[in-house]
């Protein structure tokens, strides 16, 4: 609802960024959507890459035309990088819907926790902020 849209989305997989494979498929896509007409901004989100992976990808990006946000997690809030994204392309930047009070965590067996409600379905708290109203 901000008026901007993805013209692309690459999926590199997980490993990309690592040592051992060194942003071979990143920096192919990276020059791909350089070189489309329609892309007016890159943004690369990936879980947190090697150090000299994460140097090499942000020289190659320098090098092109089109800007490059990077939001590596653990780095970068993710909320925080949509927002800087729609910003950069001369978008207001919505208020985002929040809830108040902290919700329920649990942990599924993975690596994090994730946000949990635990009342019934019908007493989901209200947004404190509707910015569709």
């Amino acid at each position: 609802a901000t008026g901007v849209g993805i013209t692309a989305a690459l999926g590199v997989g997980g490993r990309d960024l690592s040592s051992a494979v060194g942003a071979r498929s990143t920096l192919t896509a990276l020059d791909a959507l350089d070189a489309d007409a329609a892309t007016e901004l890159i943004v690369v989100v990936s879980k947190p890459p090697a150090d000299e992976v994460a140097r090499l990808v942000r020289a190659h990006a320098d090098t092109l035309d089109t800007p490059v946000q990077f939001a590596f997690l653990g780095e970068t809030d993710l909320t925080a990088a949509a927002e800087v994204a729609i910003a950069a392309l001369g978008t207001p930047v919505p208020t985002w819907a929040s809830w108040a009070g902290r919700p329920a965590t649990r942990s599924c067996g993975c690596c994090r926790p994730h946000s949990l409600w635990t009342g019934a379905p019908d007493s989901l708290p209200e947004p404190s902020v509707r910015p569709w109203a």
